[in-house]
């Protein structure tokens, strides 16, 4: 049972379209008992099986049939989740399952086995769909996810769950251009509004529902993954967020930990999860996060996490009120680890996931991003003031000085290269969106500069038993990448000679405290064997910033490694030949090896 061959498979199937009413439950059971995916199954022979399913609907009208149906469709694209059809494809077996949904109307067991298979459906829907039918799938979502909230018997969780996950969805791919509004109809923002409305009904009642019953957290997960969708879909913040959702994701991006702990009820355990987790909410990551999180909380708390960068991003000037929550201008992380201070410093800094810390480094970067516009009015927080209070500018200013030095720690205190990663995709954005020049304090840029002297390639010797020697050991490339990319980042930034002269002894060529032009150059040479063709890029991109703001260090550190002669091999009037004769150079790096050896090439003229 359930592994035979794709022939035996194909021939189950086309028993299904022809059988009797009497067998149609012990083929369908056939079905489901198989492992999915199917090696060699077509694109096509994924869509005949679901319609021989829906096909079925007429001939069987007993409940038992259709949960068989709706389960067969869930398991074969659960497989086959790569594969993806047009909604004229699937317009049969979409109609079938809304049937079947508004026939099982408040059963809460038929709702359970219906509502895996559609959203599978939906997720095999490419790209979105059209507005006759999202509004029917709306309709139906909408009435069928709005149980009774002192329901919570075994099947419940089960079927909230993947009303929430198929509403989620829904969100992701509703019409692009929604038809105009007509009276006393609906139309696709109207539902869309609704969903939301339902979506923070859903998250009120979950968030108490977990203090409860710790196991279904999942839930809770999904809940705000579809208010985040909301969010990103419509480009607007409702009104919920700041009277309902803001206030609440403090405590939820720390619930299960020390700082928000859950009443756990006596003899439940973390195995007792109520759900099937399909294969796009599941990883090999996720299984290992699991280790050391109870109940999966991880997932709520990444989920809050999303949330506040989804509303830093959407309406930065609406978040703003809400900064110091997230990111408090004093004390620094040193200060608020041992005090517990809520905050997203603290997230990434001590929460056990390394996906959390991760998301809580990518939110700071939302916030600073989306924080921009404010920044044009920054002054020194030296600069004497009249008022009794503190001025909008003066708080910019001490907030941008508290995200560097907070940002320094977290880099010298972490070693999980994919939150490091992060971290360093968030500095290089803080580079980029903060004034130095209006702020005068270069001091701030310079400190960069020997946490990414760490981090860059070749360098993992040096720094044998430190966290950055970890993170580069784990993924050199991306890493390494990252790192010269907050090179380029600080170089571009030295606009006023001050900054300059507080990065310079950084940059100057040595094995010292001014490593970094040398392992930039070094890491700038024609790829090898133990190069990463794409630091190589950016190592490129870090060179041209170096000749731009130190041109004479720059020459020096060339010509003493001789780089000119290297790049010069590979850089000919024929560069194909050169290719093939030489070293296989990849295409992308062709433009840079043409710009950077013209213009080491001219350098090495000079006088």
């Amino acid at each position: 049972r359930g592994e035979g061959s794709k022939a035996e498979w194909l021939l189950l199937v086309s028993a299904l379209r022809g059988g009797q009413h009497g067998t149609l439950g012990q083929t369908l059971s056939e079905l489901n008992s198989w492992h999915y995916p199917i090696p060699g199954l077509t694109q096509q022979e994924v869509r005949d099986a679901l319609l021989a399913a829906a096909a079925t609907a007429p001939a069987a009208h007993n409940g038992h049939a259709c949960s068989l149906a709706c389960s067969f469709c869930f398991r074969l694209l659960k497989g086959h989740n790569q594969t993806t059809f047009s909604e004229a494809e699937l317009q049969p077996v979409l109609q079938w399952f809304l049937t079947v949904l508004s026939v099982a109307g408040q059963n809460v067991a038929a709702l359970r086995s219906v509502l895996p298979g559609l959203l599978g459906v939906i997720r095999a829907v490419s790209p979105r769909f059209s507005a006759q039918n999202f509004l029917r799938l709306c309709q139906q979502l909408t009435q069928h996810a709005s149980l009774p909230a002192d329901f919570v018997g075994n099947s419940f969780p089960h079927a909230c769950y993947y009303a929430i996950q198929c509403i989620t969805e829904l969100i992701t791919k509703a019409p692009a251009q929604p038809r105009l509004q007509q009276p006393n109809r609906s139309s696709p923002g109207s539902e869309l509004s609704r969903l939301s409305d339902l979506l923070f009904a859903l998250f009120a009642f979950c968030h108490v529902l977990v203090q409860k019953h710790p196991n279904l957290s999942k839930i809770l997960a999904s809940a705000l993954g579809g208010i985040r969708n909301v969010m990103a879909e419509t480009k607007s913040l409702p009104v919920q967020t700041t009277t309902l959702l803001l206030p609440n994701l403090l405590s939820l991006m720390f619930l299960g930990t020390p700082e928000n702990p859950v009443n756990c009820p006596e003899g439940m355990s973390d195995a007792q999860d109520p759900f099937e987790i399909t294969s796009s909410d599941s990883s090999d990551s996720e299984s290992a996060d699991k280790s050391f999180d109870k109940f999966g909380f991880w997932s709520v708390r990444n989920s809050a996490v999303n949330c506040v960068q989804t509303i830093a991003s959407v309406s930065p000037k609406a978040f703003y009120s809400h900064w110091g929550q997230f990111l408090p201008q004093s004390p620094a992380v040193q200060a608020i680890v041992p005090r517990r201070t809520l905050c997203l410093y603290l997230a990434a800094a001590i929460d056990p996931c390394p996906r959390v810390r991760g998301s809580a480094a990518s939110a700071i970067a939302a916030i600073v991003s989306g924080a921009k516009v404010f920044m044009i009015a920054v002054t020194p927080a030296h600069t004497p003031s009249a008022t009794p209070f503190t001025p909008f500018t003066r708080t910019i200013t001490e907030s941008l000085q508290s995200l560097h030095t907070n940002l320094c720690y977290l880099l010298d205190h972490e070693s999980h290269p994919t939150v490091v990663w992060h971290l360093l995709k968030t500095v290089s954005v803080l580079v980029t969106c903060t004034p130095y020049d209006r702020i005068g304090e270069p001091r701030l840029l310079a400190s960069f500069a020997p946490r990414l002297e760490r981090l860059l390639p070749w360098q993992q010797q040096r720094h044998q038993h430190t966290p950055a020697a970890a993170a580069v050991a784990g993924a050199p490339g991306a890493v390494g990448c990252a790192a010269l990319a907050c090179v380029t980042a600080v170089l571009q930034a030295c606009a006023t000679e001050a900054a300059r002269a507080a990065v310079l002894p950084f940059v100057q060529p040595g094995e010292g405290t001014g490593a970094v032009t040398t392992l930039v150059v070094r890491a700038a040479s024609p790829p090898n064997q133990k190069q990463d063709p794409a630091c190589c890029v950016e190592a490129l991109r870090a060179l041209g910033a170096l000749f731009q703001t130190f041109f004479d260090v720059a020459r020096y550190a060339v010509q003493t490694t001789q780089l000119h002669a290297s790049t010069q091999r590979h850089y000919t009037s024929d560069i194909q030949m050169t290719i093939a004769a030489e070293v296989p150079l990849p295409r992308f790096l062709v433009p840079w090896y043409r710009h950077c050896s013209a213009m080491i090439h001219w350098c090495a003229l000079q006088p």
